[in-house]
């Protein structure tokens, strides 16, 4: 197991898309880890991994945050905060990808599963349960989430949405039930 988790994955249609990482321990770098989309639409297969923070060797403290969007404008217009690192690379995940976060001894956390779609969370989001902090050596489980779809097209900011994305919400030891609102499939 590494020392980060997926915790949040949201996709406001054409606007931006996001990835909230939470950190379990400290002693790596960002750079450390990469991610990997899978299947989807548009596109499919599996594309090139690529690091979380561009190489530049940022440190992983135990208990924060880390969150990377493809359009830091737009993210902080929705959020009222930066995102910790900005990359292209997020541009094609429309919310029906499967988000692997990898590291060089293989898999250590997966959003999504392959050949279903109750997971997807266009114009929406989906945010890892409080109480789950082991990843999962890429067995997704989705009763681990709180999966919203179609939720956030017409929001303009997360506080006055009626679904808001929990941002740095997450609780390894917490207990709570999934959170802001119900799955709406």
């Amino acid at each position: 197991m590494g020392n980060l988790l997926i915790t949040g994955v949201i996709s406001k249609a054409a606007e931006f898309n996001a990835i909230e990482f939470y950190a379990l321990g400290d002693g790596d770098a960002y750079s450390d880890y990469f991610l990997l989309q899978q299947g989807g639409v548009p596109q499919s297969g599996t594309n090139q991994g690529f690091s979380l923070d561009g190489g530049t060797n940022t440190p992983i403290v135990k208990g924060t945050f880390w969150r990377i969007t493809d359009d830091a404008a737009a993210f902080s217009a929705y959020f009222g905060e930066p995102a910790d690192y900005v990359t292209n690379n997020l541009s094609l995940f429309f919310g029906t990808n499967i988000v692997d976060l990898i590291d060089n001894n293989g898999l250590l956390d997966r959003y999504g599963e392959i050949g279903t779609n109750s997971w997807n969370y266009g114009d929406g989001w989906a945010y890892r349960n409080d109480g789950f902090d082991t990843g999962n050596d890429g067995a997704f489980v989705e009763t681990n989430w709180s999966i919203n779809q179609d939720l956030v097209a017409l929001c303009t900011i997360n506080d006055t949405c009626d679904c808001r994305f929990p941002l740095g919400t997450y609780n390894p030891t917490g207990t709570a039930e999934p959170p802001v609102c119900s799955p709406s499939r």
